[in-house]
């Protein structure tokens, strides 16, 4: 294990917040190259990818919301499940709903209640 902490991202602590919110179970996960969360829901178990939102006028040299090296390779020996990558508390409940098989109702950014029906 490397002897420095891996970095969460900024946007990880609103994401775990709203999950709770939501009625499901998380738990954070540690390891190179592992998803960042686990996530309960309807007797089901997602893995989660939180990643920041690309900020156009503010790009750096990290390319924020893109896979590292050893994300790319531990999801590529996971198999087929893959983590649903999420970069905001909203995007995160609505993703993890619709895997879940259920649809879903949130309210956006600006205010506008939304819903996702699952077909």
């Amino acid at each position: 294990m490397s002897r420095f902490a891996r970095r969460r991202d900024e946007n990880e602590p609103s994401v775990v917040k709203a999950l709770l919110a939501a009625g499901m179970h998380v738990a954070k996960l540690e390891g190179s190259g592992v998803p960042d969360l686990v996530v309960q829901h309807k007797g089901r178990c997602f893995l989660v990818e939180v990643k920041q939102p690309v900020d156009v006028k503010k790009r750096s040299a990290a390319h924020k919301g893109t896979l590292t090296d050893s994300q790319r390779k531990w999801w590529e020996a996971w198999g087929p499940i893959k983590p649903i990558v999420v970069t905001t508390p909203e995007e995160a409940v609505r993703l993890v709903r619709e895997a879940a098989g259920e649809a879903s109702k949130w309210i956006d950014s600006a205010g506008n209640q939304q819903e996702l029906e699952v077909v």
